[in-house]
């Protein structure tokens, strides 16, 4: 998770997604929000996810670097020239479809041959030649012009009242306006610019307007009839969840349907992928409810078993276990969560082909799967199954998460 201020100057911002008040996130629900990357386009996280991790001010690390959909690193060139002739003997430009969507933040250049190539951020991108595997980073140069091509949180141009900031939180599936202390700033989405009163403030606290605030861009003031002065986005009156407790919380999308977080960009989620919220945590499954797992390694530590990749996933690691950890008797309970023919990576879900050559989701470097075992939404019998493969390592089962 990843925080930065806004400063000044006005941009085109969206809200995003419709959630099933029992208590499951879906995908793809809300045609306004902003793609955080186009199709065919993913992130590779530098560091393990989870519940987040904060960088303060603009142009701090960002969140991941970019991958096209062969989870292979995207590069950006800084000289003055295009990199044409000799030079794409290196490098090849990573190619748009002839209609593109393109964004703000995506653009589609037009290179001499005729050919369209995504940009980011006005740079057009490239991979490396040099690079054989996901991961690889040999045509990175540490002096030089070729730079590894990062996902940029917003640039900090956006109006904003004092103290409302965004945060970049893969549980809330997007970059998200936070209030002064952090928590998420959501709306209510079932008509436009309708009012939570009464009984609704139970849950919901109005995001509150200093005295002397004025309207200003995308932001106004509204007069409540309870005489409470309110901040607005685009139209949208803004509310806290008093659900959420700590820094990252995105609990009031699983409370009612109605509400949604005020995000200016929207990650990527398959769409018969939800998110589904158990007690202390959430986890996906599939659109009927199925939970979805990943494998993951222990490595023996300290005198005890420890998480290869932390208390949060480590994309390496699941690299490294890829499609073939599973096999034999292990292929009669365990079945790989496949990706249809036309489904196109994107953001922190990718697709990697197994040894049949069928074609299988994974989330942050980790292959996905379901248990046959699991008859009924909610259901986790697979959840923890653990194998030793030697001394001081063992793989085990567990509930993929976001």
């Amino acid at each position: 998770m990843h925080n930065f201020k806004l400063a000044l100057a006005a941009v085109c911002v969206g809200l995003f997604s419709a959630f099933n008040p029992h208590p499951t996130v879906a995908a793809g629900e809300n045609a306004l929000g902003t793609p955080a990357s186009p199709p065919g386009i993913t992130f590779t996280p530098t560091q393990p996810q989870g519940r987040g991790m904060a960088y303060g001010g603009v142009g701090s690390t960002p969140s991941g670097l970019l991958s096209n959909a062969s989870d292979m690193t995207l590069y950006t060139y800084n000289g003055e020239a295009t990199c044409v002739g000799a030079c794409l003997a290196e490098w090849e430009p990573l190619l748009a479809p002839d209609h593109a969507l393109e964004t703000a933040d995506w653009t589609v250049v037009r290179q001499p041959d005729g050919t369209n190539q995504w940009a980011y951020y006005g740079k057009p991108l490239y991979t490396s030649l040099k690079d054989e595997k996901p991961g690889d980073l040999n045509g990175r140069e540490e002096e030089g012009d070729w730079q590894v091509a990062q996902y940029k949180l917003p640039d900090g141009s956006l109006l904003a009242p004092s103290g409302i900031t965004i945060r970049s939180s893969t549980r809330a599936r997007g970059d998200v306006l936070v209030n002064h202390i952090g928590m998420t700033i959501y709306y209510l989405a079932d008509k436009e610019g309708e009012a939570c009163s009464r009984t609704c403030l139970e849950s919901w606290t109005p995001l509150v307007a200093g005295e002397l605030a004025g309207s200003f861009g995308d932001w106004t003031v509204v007069s409540r009839l309870d005489g409470i002065r309110q901040w607005a986005f685009q139209g949208q009156p803004l509310y806290t969840f008093t659900g959420d407790t700590e820094i990252g919380d995105a609990e009031g999308l699983h409370f009612d349907s109605r509400w949604r977080t005020a995000a200016i960009r929207e990650y990527f989620m398959p769409e018969y992928v939800q998110m589904r919220k158990m007690s202390h945590f959430e986890y996906f499954t599939t659109r009927d409810g199925q939970t979805i797992y990943t494998r993951d390694r222990y490595v023996y530590t300290a005198g005890s078993f420890h998480a290869d990749g932390g208390s949060t996933s480590k994309i390496s690691v699941g690299r490294k276990i890829g499609t073939d950890a599973c096999g034999g008797p292990c292929d009669d309970v365990w079945v790989p969560f496949e990706a249809n023919a036309e489904d196109q990576p994107s953001g922190y879900w990718t697709i990697v082909t197994r040894s049949d050559s069928s074609r299988q989701w994974a989330y942050q470097g980790y292959a996905l799967y379901t248990h046959t075992s699991d008859k009924n939404p909610g259901d986790m019998l697979g959840r923890d199954e653990f194998e030793y493969t030697d001394g001081s390592s063992a793989l085990y089962w567990r509930v993929a998460v976001p």
